[in-house]
């Protein structure tokens, strides 16, 4: 056919790639959606944890344990209630480990505002206000989730374990070196993960572009050699079909930011830096490849 508005043409040109290929658009969209969403997915809650991975760092040093208290519960999740005579039982429990022994660790309150760094300090526990506690008709969890030990070695933790086990009470105790270890390698384990399938899909997305490419010059390939007769410059037409795959990209990306927000998750600044970068790596990786694949099919 022939060609009046070589601009025109163009666009036409594109909305017929489009048209043909319409599957390859599709898989390409749906891989760079993937890509954004496993890279922030991860990425922004290691970002978000960096405060607290800072405080944890800071205070892992300390001999404070926390305290990881279960409370026994029916197999639908209820709880069940002690009876007295283990409410006792666990009143002397803690009294002579925490109050009556020599050396003893201490019990404290506090641990959340601690670990949050709204709190210094952590707040001893009185023996009256944990008796109050244990002899209620129902235990405080808030109270006991709140606890943590103080001078405490790891050797008294395995003791303290074992004799509660003995009483039908499961509690457990974690230093705040071993929470931050365990965060650390959460988060950036995570990542790592989150970083390699991000990876993966830019891959992906890479040979779909190479894909669309070279099946399209297939395809149009007597359309673009009219081009190129009637005077369109080969770099005017590399510089087409980047373009329509950069938009392509940039659509798809801002569609994901939508879609967070949608999460009601909410994006922090880091976020639009580093997705910025992720996708502007893909533009530039597909643009390559059009450019070798485009020239080479047009110098042949």
């Amino acid at each position: 056919f022939v060609f009046i508005d070589k601009e025109i043409d163009m666009k036409r040109l594109n909305i017929i790639i489009l048209r043909k290929r319409f599957i390859l658009f599709s898989l390409l969209c749906m891989t760079t959606f993937m890509m954004n969403l496993f890279l922030w997915n991860e990425t922004t809650h290691l970002i978000r944890a960096i405060p607290e991975l800072n405080v944890l760092k800071a205070k892992s040093t300390e001999d404070v344990y926390e305290i990881d208290y279960i409370p026994k519960t029916e197999t639908d999740g209820r709880i069940i209630p002690y009876s007295e005579n283990e409410k006792k039982g666990i009143s002397d429990f803690l009294i002579t480990h925490f109050f009556e022994s020599e050396n003893h660790p201490m019990l404290c309150r506090g641990i959340q505002d601690y670990t949050d760094n709204q709190s210094k300090t952590l707040v001893p526990v009185k023996k009256e206000d944990l008796l109050n506690v244990i002899e209620s008709n129902q235990m405080d969890l808030s109270f006991l989730r709140e606890l943590a030990v103080t001078h405490m070695t790891s050797s008294q933790a395995t003791v303290l374990r074992k004799n509660a086990e003995k009483l039908n009470l499961k509690i457990g105790f974690v230093s705040l070196k071993e929470r931050f270890k365990s965060s650390f390698n959460y988060y950036v384990g995570n990542f790592v993960f989150g970083m390699i399938v991000s990876v993966i899909f830019l891959s992906f997305s890479v040979l779909l572009i190479y894909l669309t490419i070279s099946s399209s010059l297939k395809i149009l390939k007597q359309d673009i050699r009219l081009f190129r007769i009637i005077g369109v410059s080969n770099k005017k037409i590399v510089a087409n079909f980047s373009t329509m795959f950069s938009v392509l990209i940039i659509v798809t990306a801002l569609l994901f930011l939508v879609f967070i927000h949608t999460l009601g998750v909410g994006v922090i600044p880091a976020d639009y830096l580093y997705l910025f970068l992720l996708n502007l790596t893909l533009i530039l990786f597909g643009r390559k490849t059009i450019k070798k694949k485009v020239w080479w099919a047009l110098d042949a």
